[in-house]
């Protein structure tokens, strides 16, 4: 495969897995951190993947990193593939650099093009070809080689900012040009249809959010109901069986979750056994949907039993709509909110396969 293809796949892969990556890197989804000390040299390619990426030594081939929190501080001989919370460059790179984060810092001379895409950007180092960029805010404060292109919020052209060639750009409002700045060629300018200033974009993305979370908890609770209404007898069995013995079918849980599909993978192998993989696959797809939506139900009851101190065991659409609700609340909070939801998740696998286990064998 020719290098330049495998080079293009890496870029699209990263753009398109930058939330992921953003969000492993916060949340602990990654290793704490991955560093190239500042007297080593990596001779080829270099891959990283963490919390935090620290590379201070050398790379003489290309750069692929993804994670929370990404500094280069040492030279880079090919292209930088970044994507990430935030991504500071200010080691030199001999080509390209490919750039998808909340935050970017271009601080390093880059030997070609600059493709960037984020929230905040800077580029406060020279330029030695094109550069394309979309983002919220972005500043240019040093000499650009070739011609820029930006879909922006808001453009602002430092003194030390000099494009060699064309500007062309979209924006809710003309470029802030300080005093120094120069463009060679022809500026180009569009009016965005709506940027809007940097507090009404934050009040849309807070209203989309609240939008969001308020679908969540809305789909919870309307599937909950159509569970709870269609097995009532089973939804009280699993909430009863899943606080009682709550721990232990977290461990089934996890046990489920892992072997099943493992072993189902395995039995294809065999021509007799692909019938029955892809049947115990169905059922294991069918008890991972059950799993994600009877445990905010056992969530809520859970915490309706605590706050009342009662020793019944209560399911309805208050305890529905509550642990609807406590789920995706909860699940805002990092690493512990996405643990807690996740163990109640195992803990309803656990208590559903169980327990449906135990009424067929009484059923023979």
């Amino acid at each position: 495969m020719p290098m330049k293809y495998i080079k293009k796949v890496s870029m699209v892969a990263l753009f398109a897995l930058a939330p992921l990556v953003v969000s492993a890197g916060i949340y602990g989804g990654f290793p704490n951190s991955a560093t190239l000390a500042k007297d080593a040299v990596e001779a080829d390619d270099y891959y990283a993947g963490s919390g935090n990426v620290d590379i201070s030594g050398s790379i003489l081939g290309d750069a692929i990193l993804g994670g929370g929190n990404i500094f280069v501080s040492g030279p880079v001989g090919q292209d930088v593939l970044a994507a990430g919370g935030v991504v500071n460059l200010s080691g030199a790179v001999g080509d390209d650099v490919r750039v998808a984060a909340g935050t970017v810092l271009v601080k390093g001379e880059v030997g070609d093009d600059l493709i960037v895409a984020g929230g905040a950007i800077t580029i406060s180092a020279p330029i030695a070809g094109d550069v394309r960029v979309a983002g919220g805010t972005v500043v240019i404060d040093a000499p650009i080689a070739g011609n820029v292109h930006a879909r922006v919020g808001e453009l602002i052209l430092g003194e030390h900012a000099v494009i060699g060639g064309d500007l062309v750009y979209e924006a809710g409002n003309v470029a802030e040009v300080h005093s120094g700045a120069q463009v060679a060629g022809v500026i180009t300018y569009t009016q965005a249809k709506w940027v809007g200033t940097k507090e009404e974009r934050q009040g849309v993305l807070v209203a989309m959010f609240g939008m969001w979370t308020i679908i969540k908890i809305a789909v919870l609770f309307g599937i909950g109901m159509l569970l709870h209404v269609l097995f009532g007898r089973m939804s009280m069995r699993f909430v009863e069986q899943g606080i009682t013995r709550f721990w232990g079918n977290a461990l089934r849980g996890l046990i489920i979750l892992i072997v099943v599909p493992v072993v189902a993978i395995l039995a294809m192998v065999t021509l007799v056994g692909i019938p029955l993989s892809i049947f115990v696959l169905a059922l294991y797809g069918v008890l991972l949907a059950l799993g994600c939506f009877y445990g905010p139900i056992i969530m809520g009851s859970l915490i309706l039993k605590l706050v009342k101190q009662s020793t019944e065991y209560v399911v309805n659409w208050k305890t529905i709509l509550l642990g609807a609700a406590s789920s995706v609340v909860v699940g805002l909070i990092p690493v512990i909110g996405g643990l807690a939801g996740f163990i109640f998740m195992l803990a309803a696998i656990g208590v559903i396969a169980v327990s449906e286990y135990d009424r067929f064998v009484a059923a023979r």
